[in-house]
Formats: structure tokens, sequence, C-alpha cells
């Protein structure tokens, strides 16, 4: 296997075909490092949101109080089984199915507060979010499973 890999990057890297010096000019391009670190930046936010969520359901799930747990297993089982791509378009389009958001008395008209969604959800406000609600699902059964892999005491 090591021969065959070997000799596959080989041919990789000395394939004129790739125009590697293009490559290297488009990957210096400066719309190019913007999106890199763009990328990197919403890896790193979406990641601790994640994790800080997921170990909050993990938590709850383990609880013995039978709302927490429930919430915490609903919340896995939903965002833990939609495809991230659903997700990061439902968290897109959170203005076009809720273009205002309120916070009212139920039952009455009554209302406290109320914002234009679309000045809330920013492109990237909605794909940190998307994420971190996916990575957070995932999380949450990690720490589970490490908790409950260890003896009581």
């Amino acid at each position: 296997m090591l021969i065959v890999a070997s000799n596959f990057l080989c041919l990789v890297a000395t394939n004129r075909n790739f125009e590697w010096k293009v490559v290297l000019q488009w990957f210096i391009k400066a719309s190019v490092l913007k999106g890199l670190e763009i990328t990197l930046g919403l890896t790193l936010v979406s990641m601790i949101l994640g994790t800080l969520l997921g170990l909050l359901m993990a938590v709850w799930r383990l609880s013995e109080n039978q709302l927490l747990s429930g919430i915490a297993s609903f919340y896995v089982w939903l965002f833990g089984g939609m495809p991230l791509l659903v997700q990061l378009i439902f968290s897109y389009n959170l203005s076009t199915l809720f273009p205002t958001l309120s916070l009212t008395l139920p039952w009455t008209s009554l209302t406290w507060a109320s914002c234009n969604t679309n000045d809330l959800s920013t492109p990237l406000t909605a794909a940190i979010a998307g994420l971190a609600l996916n990575e957070a699902a995932y999380m949450a059964e990690i720490i589970r499973a490490g908790l409950l892999s260890v003896d009581n005491g």
C-alpha cells in the first residue's frame, strides 16, 4: 500500500497537466487567503460553541430529570440525524420562515421586543449557528459516552 500511495503522490506531483505554478498563483491570491481566514475563524468559533453546548446537552441527557433528559435526547436526535447541509440551509433562510422575531406574552398581543430577522442573522452568524448546533449534537454523544465509560467512584 505504501508503494502504491507513494507512486500515486509522485505521479500527481510530477504531472505537468496540474500546472502547479497556476495553482500556487491562485493559492496566494488575497481572496483565497481571506476565505481561508474566514473558514478557520468560523471553524474555531463553531467548535468552541458546539463543545460548550454539547457538554450541556450531555449533562442534561444523563440527568435524572426527565424533562432535561428528554429535551437533550430530542436535540441530539434532531440535530444529529439531520444532514448538515439541511441545517445550514434552514439557518441561512431563517428570515424566510420568520421575517420578524418577537418576544410576546403567550395568548396575548403584548409584545415586549421585536426585530427584523435579517438584522440579527447575517450569512456568517447563520453559518456559525448551523455548524455549532450540529457539532453540539455529536459532541453531546461523545461526552456522554465518555462519562458512561468511567465506573462510578
